[in-house]
């Protein structure tokens, strides 16, 4: 670690933002929290040293500014389905912003970049197939970052305190006494990562100064189905959780009327086929521990239950 280093974070209230904050303040790093909203970053860092800045990344001033005297950008910027494809744009400002100031970077990004149908595991060689236009944007902004110099981390579905995804609408779901909404059969294997388990391979990907222009796929726990998850989150609560498989035409019909449900149509594929990833490669350079399924999702589930 260089002495003085200063590290900052865009997008720095979301999920992987937090927990990257904390690693960095962990470690004595001086640390930048980016947000358009002032409220949010005093909420979530207020208590802290690191430095608050409020900035509308998608002014490239904003982010060249943000990113000035840093020496490394963590990009945690996530975006709403209705404005997912503009991750692009994002993409453009974060890598002037790396041209202006000379700091390196590390785009969080997500296995949609590999389009529905990707051969299993997924891995770096793992060939890319966009299939709609929210994959495309993926793929698209990850490469302007690789074209930078800087580094991609590429990850399964979150699930965790403050996160989102389609295992977190299940355990809000499940712990509201509903089905949980899912979307393909209840045997087949996805994995998903716990948010608290990135805090350290990411910061480690940042501080690494041989990974330029580099991509990693960083998994979770291993393949889990919805059967396993159910039972799970039903010792924790004390019940039997269902859950409800949407089929495409239930999806198509609920997206004349719902705007989610519209958003979310072009990437049903994916979440109607297994997902499971090899990391090998990730963690024979940098290592690192992941949390069993059966700790983590009890864990969200009573941080759900907290919430409520």
């Amino acid at each position: 670690m260089m002495e003085g280093m200063k590290a900052v974070i865009f997008g720095a209230t979301g999920a992987t933002g937090r927990v990257i904050a904390q690693e960095l303040l962990d470690r004595d790093i001086s640390v930048r929290v980016v947000s358009r909203s002032r409220t949010n970053l005093e909420r979530d860092f207020g208590h802290t040293s690191a430095e608050l800045v409020k900035a509308d990344l998608f002014n490239q001033d904003h982010a060249t500014h943000a990113a000035d005297a840093c020496d490394v950008i963590f990009h945690c910027v996530g975006l709403p389905m209705d404005r997912y494809t503009q991750h692009v744009e994002l993409g453009h400002n974060t890598a002037q912003a790396m041209r202006s100031t000379g700091a390196r970077c590390v785009l969080v990004s997500g296995y949609w970049s590999f389009g529905a149908g990707a051969a299993l595991p997924i891995n770096e060689q793992t060939q890319h197939n966009p299939t709609d236009e929210y994959s495309g944007a993926r793929l698209e902004q990850e490469k302007i970052i690789l074209g930078a110099g800087g580094r991609v981390a590429v990850l399964p579905d979150f699930y965790g305190a403050g996160s989102h995804g389609v295992l977190m609408s299940a355990l809000e779901s499940i712990v509201k006494g509903k089905p949980a909404t899912w979307f393909a059969p209840t045997e087949d294997l996805r994995e998903f990562v716990y948010v608290p388990d990135l805090a350290k391979p990411l910061v480690d990907l940042g501080l690494s100064e041989d990974t330029e222009g580099e991509r990693f796929v960083i998994g979770g726990a291993g393949g889990i189905s919805a059967t396993k998850i159910a039972q799970i989150a039903g010792r924790s609560l004390g019940c039997s959780p269902i859950f409800q498989t949407v089929s495409p035409m239930k999806l198509s019909l609920g997206a004349l009327f719902n705007k989610q449900a519209k958003s979310f149509k072009p990437v049903a594929p994916i979440y109607r086929k297994p997902a499971v990833f090899d990391d090998s490669r990730f963690r024979d350079k940098f290592g690192g521990e992941v949390t069993p399924y059966e700790q983590g999702i009890a864990e969200t589930v009573d941080w759900i239950r907290g919430m409520a």
